[in-house]
């Protein structure tokens, strides 16, 4: 989300606690596989900020949809401007 070089944590579009209902609703495992790699501080804003489960799988399962919650969107335009780390080195890094 904040396009930062830092290590990154995989998030389920699709949290595992809501499998068994959106495959009952037809949805393919493929589908339920979904996830996004993001860094530890906005991966920690995502779930702040959408803390149910059944609200993320259904309204917010993609980057855009994510960046369209305004909360989500203002973190990550700030922690865009922040230094990262770089996986390799441990470096400082900013964002483009």
């Amino acid at each position: 989300m904040c396009e930062r070089h830092m290590p990154l944590t995989k998030h389920h579009l699709y949290p595992k606690a809501t499998h068994a209902a959106l495959k009952q609703r037809g949805l393919t495992q493929v589908q339920l596989s979904s996830m996004l790699w993001v860094c530890r501080q906005c991966h920690n804003a995502i779930h702040k900020h959408i803390p149910d489960n059944r609200l993320l799988a259904e309204n917010y399962n993609s980057l855009e949809k994510l960046l369209e919650h305004a909360e989500l969107y203002k973190f990550a335009r700030w922690a865009s401007s922040q230094k990262g780390r770089s996986k390799r080195d441990g470096t400082l890094a900013y964002a483009r």
